[in-house]
């Protein structure tokens, strides 16, 4: 379980699925200009960099295409990772989105709010669980968007006799429950297998939408593996 983090050139409309955010730049000066900002960031695997701090953990999803559009930010652990956020922004002037709450940070007056909440849910999942059923997600059957619909059918629905819409809104709506398999909002645990595989075929920008829409539903306790 990860609080997740986008980081864009800029700001933009995430209801506009026409616009266009900008690129971060060619990706080995992406990973230079990281390397050189973020004292012991590690970029052995140019798709996925690792910072290891002494409170906290941050994963960068950089994915594999040669042009970066967007990174996204997996953190772990405590302490304050917003510095580091908040350092990325100033000097690169990049934005970053919480895929929490779907608001691009103010990076001028950084809230800690997002960041305490996620550690106080984490905590109460892995103190309490109470989830009935657990869904897994594989991601070895995920190629596109197309491919990603089609798992969701499959363990997110169950002798239904007709045909779900191939959509995000369709998406959120199969994750509230009432379509064979849990019943509405009935709390489950859902699984991601193979996840850095399947994210970064998916890309980071779309998965990142993915995620947030996850994380709408508070039913649901959502982690990812590996």
């Amino acid at each position: 379980m990860s609080w997740d983090v986008l980081l864009f050139k800029n700001k933009f409309d995430l209801n506009d699925e026409q616009v266009d955010p900008g690129i971060l730049g060619n990706r080995s000066l992406v990973i230079k200009s990281l390397v050189a900002l973020i004292p012991g960031l590690n970029y052995a695997d140019p798709s996925w960099g690792v910072l290891e701090a002494p409170e906290f953990s941050i994963e960068f999803n950089t994915g594999n295409d040669e042009v970066v559009n967007s990174i996204m930010l997996h953190i772990r652990g405590g302490g304050n990772p917003l510095a580091v956020i908040k350092l990325i922004c100033d000097e690169l002037k990049w934005v970053a989105l919480d895929c929490s709450t779907s608001d691009f940070m103010d990076t001028e007056n950084l809230s800690a709010n997002s960041w305490l909440a996620f550690q106080a849910y984490r905590d109460q999942i892995s103190r309490i669980d109470t989830h009935k059923k657990t869904i897994t997600i594989n991601g070895t059957t995920i190629s596109d968007l197309e491919s990603f619909y089609t798992e969701v059918d499959r363990v997110f629905t169950k002798d239904l006799g007709w045909q779900t819409g191939h959509n995000l809104n369709a998406f959120n709506d199969i994750l509230r429950g009432g379509f064979g398999v849990y019943e509405y909002e009935e709390p489950v645990k859902v699984f991601w297998t193979h996840f850095t595989e399947s994210s970064n075929r998916l890309g980071p920008e779309l998965t990142g939408i993915l995620l947030e829409i996850i994380a709408r539903h508070d039913h649901i306790a959502f982690e990812t593996q590996d």
